[in-house]
């Protein structure tokens, strides 16, 4: 969808606004007229959705503004919720939207007013994050997770940062024993709002009778019940509509994501959806966490490396790289037959300028074989694209075919070769291959 363009629609003033929102994609109908960023609607409507929203719909718009004196002309912009959600509610409030703008025009809009889509998961982030204020707490990462039906969920993840959101991961379909690996393998590496109580589940599947709660338990962070309303579209609409972000009515289009895959081929390789049955189970219930290698966890650390790989790193590998300050991580799980957390594996990289080298990566041995090597470089690449990198490089024996497999279903590509790199005995040595995956690219 491309934004509109000045010339023909200027967008609408970001202060004393007149703006009607529309959120129609749950089982529930949100209506609100105001103004952008207010911190609460001059005029709210809830009601049933689905299919009885488009009997109430314009019933309702219509009792609203007749309560404010607002004529329809009055309005400076339609911010409607685009979906993910249901097929019958996103295509009422599109074509509503649609039908009031063309109903509107003015010399300042002569083609109809400007309609602003938001994502209605989107939605839902703001609503719970202005839940967690009202009872005095901050949020930063904010994951909605909403019923998709079908055994499905819709998911996106969100980042509240500098008074404004970003999209971090937009909305797509995701298998419920699978949100725990795909939250991680997005926002991983910010052990500090995990701590502080700054990660939040949002959405409609917490409750105890819904047919996802066994599945989600190993979701760690605060779960909050929020549903997409039409005072949150209200309130996130002031940015975009000042970027111009606003659409012609002509251009307003729903967001389906169900011919999406749920996962990425990415995903699916970092192992977020694993292939043997008799181990699926077992992780969907294992409550994971990453957690930044400290001084502390070496011990558990070099005796995991000492287990896991003939030429080990040593305490002091581990040390230099803690105090040269490279990112270094820990992945754990808390497995039912333990009563303390199990180390996965981890990995260390060293930053240059616009690249990451992976240092070391290790899998529990009694791990191996599973997905997780793939799931952690898969969060590897993550983070280096949050810090701005355009490659990761690493290298790799060249005997260590399994480890090269896994590399390259990850999307690295040999590009070289560093002869005698490892040592392969007291006076052999062994070649290393370069690899490289190139992240400009990615999402």
């Amino acid at each position: 969808m491309a934004a509109m363009p000045a010339s023909t629609h200027d967008s609408p003033p970001t202060s004393a606004q007149r703006l009607l929102a529309m959120e129609t994609s749950t089982d529930t109908l949100s209506l609100a007229l105001g103004s952008a960023n207010a911190s609460a609607p001059a005029w709210a409507f809830d009601g049933p959705g689905g299919q009885q929203a488009s009997a109430t719909l314009l019933p309702a718009v219509r009792q609203g503004l007749t309560q404010l004196d607002w004529p329809l002309s009055s309005l400076d912009a339609i911010v409607v919720g685009r979906g993910p959600g249901s097929f019958t509610g996103l295509r009422t409030a599109c074509s509503v939207a649609q039908g009031l703008a063309y109903g509107s025009p003015s010399a300042q809009h002569p083609e109809g007013l400007p309609v602003l889509p938001v994502d209605t998961l989107l939605a839902v982030a703001e609503e719970a994050r202005a839940q967690r204020a009202a009872q005095g707490y901050a949020v930063r990462w904010v994951a909605t997770v909403l019923d998709a039906r079908m055994d499905e969920l819709y998911v996106a993840l969100y980042e509240h940062h500098g008074g404004a959101w970003h999209e971090r991961s937009p909305a797509r379909l995701c298998a419920p024993q699978d949100v725990a690996a795909w939250a991680l393998s997005h926002v991983v590496l910010d052990s500090d709002a995990w701590a502080q109580g700054q990660w939040l589940w949002a959405g409609n599947v917490w409750a105890q009778d819904s047919p996802y709660a066994p599945r989600l338990r190993a979701l760690m962070g605060v779960r909050c019940t929020a549903l997409p309303t039409a005072a949150a579209l209200l309130r996130v609409a002031a940015a975009p509509l000042a970027l111009g972000q606003a659409l012609r009515p002509h251009d307003v289009l729903p967001l389906y994501v169900r011919d999406k895959v749920a996962l990425t081929t990415a995903e699916r390789e970092a192992g977020q959806r694993l292939q043997n049955p008799s181990l699926t189970g077992a992780r969907e219930q294992w409550p994971l966490r990453w957690a930044s290698m400290q001084e502390a966890d070496l011990d558990t650390v070099v005796e995991l490396e000492k287990r896991a790989h003939s030429h080990p790193w040593s305490r002091q590998h581990f040390a230099d790289s803690l105090r040269s300050g490279y990112p270094a991580w820990l992945l754990w799980a808390q497995e039912p037959q333990h009563c303390e957390p199990s180390l996965l594996g981890y990995w260390v990289a060293m930053p240059g300028v616009d690249e990451a080298h992976l240092l070391n990566i290790t899998v529990a041995p009694q791990h191996q074989r599973q997905g997780w090597g793939r799931f952690m470089l898969e969060a590897l690449c993550v983070w280096a694209r949050q810090h701005a990198a355009q490659r990761v490089w690493l290298e790799v024996r060249d005997s260590n075919f399994a480890a090269r497999t896994t590399y390259e279903r990850s999307g690295f590509v040999a590009v070289g070769v560093r002869k005698g790199y490892y040592p392969a005995g007291r006076t052999a040595r062994e070649d290393g291959i370069v690899m490289n995956r190139p992240l400009n690219a990615e999402a």
